[in-house]
């Protein structure tokens, strides 16, 4: 993310035209960008446009103070969602993105925030409570935790299931044998007879 980012980009082959598409362009001094700076220095490593849609890459500690300073000040007063993206091969592999929603003057914005597999961020559900159950999902997709949620629980699938399945890690194929056998007394694939393909 950040600088990495107008690199993700389709490169073309040597000799060959450049594919037309989409592409990340910064955006310079914007309003945003530079209010989160002049509190929280470095608070915004980066501002893009994409498809007409601005990205702000905001340092992760300071979500929720950086989530309120948009809804008081820049009237961005709806997080129309709170979702994540599992980049297994980079430094910080999981990114959360904020949707927001501006009612006044129809605007939207995204704020993305990078953690590192291990660590969690701060909740915004004090600030939007329609974020509380998008943290949840992100929480049980992901495994990503969102210290001070009110209620931080698996949403879709059951308490005890072992992993995260929008993790590119996850073996959707395996389910959770595990819990298979325990809860649904059904046969996992390794003890199919030799003579009969494991279902999948």
């Amino acid at each position: 993310m950040n600088d990495q980012e107008p690199s993700i980009q389709p490169k073309a082959a040597a000799g060959d035209v450049p594919p037309a598409g989409p592409r990340y362009e910064p955006l310079g001094q914007h309003p945003v960008a530079d209010g989160i700076n002049r509190r929280w220095p470095g608070g915004c490593t980066g501002a893009w446009s994409f498809l007409d849609q601005w990205f702000f890459d905001i340092a992760k500690d300071h979500v929720a103070e950086i989530g309120r300073w948009l809804r008081d000040e820049m009237r961005f007063d709806m997080c129309a969602d709170v979702t994540a993206v599992h980049y297994p091969d980079r430094p910080k592999p999981l990114t959360v993105i904020y949707n927001l929603y501006a009612f006044a003057d129809n605007r939207r914005i995204l704020l993305r925030a990078e953690l590192a597999a291990d660590e969690s961020v701060p909740s915004v559900a004090a600030v939007w409570p329609s974020a509380a159950w998008p943290e949840r999902e992100v929480f049980d997709m992901f495994g990503i935790r969102f210290s001070g949620h009110p209620d931080l629980r698996r949403i879709l699938l059951p308490e005890d299931w072992t992993g995260h399945p929008l993790r590119k890690d996850y073996d959707i194929r395996a389910q959770d044998p595990q819990w298979i056998a325990r809860h649904l007394e059904l046969r996992v694939p390794d003890a199919a007879p030799k003579e009969e393909a494991p279902h999948e």
